[in-house]
């Protein structure tokens, strides 16, 4: 079995979930201009696929 584990440093979410899934997956690590300003803008610096069977995260 081959497995990839996303870290990060925070998370903010309305429902809950069980954390893993079996169907393919992507993720997209998106960052802020400024934290501490509402309303900043909000981009995607890096988007990476998760491949059944391949190791590792794979870049999209």
């Amino acid at each position: 079995m081959v497995r990839s584990e996303l870290m990060c440093t925070s998370i903010t979410s309305t429902g809950n979930g069980t954390g893993s899934t079996t169907e393919a997956m992507t993720a997209d690590f998106r960052v802020l201009d400024y934290v501490t300003t509402p309303g900043s803008p909000v981009s995607t610096l890096a988007s990476f696929a998760i491949q059944d069977s391949v190791p590792g995260l794979q870049a999209r």
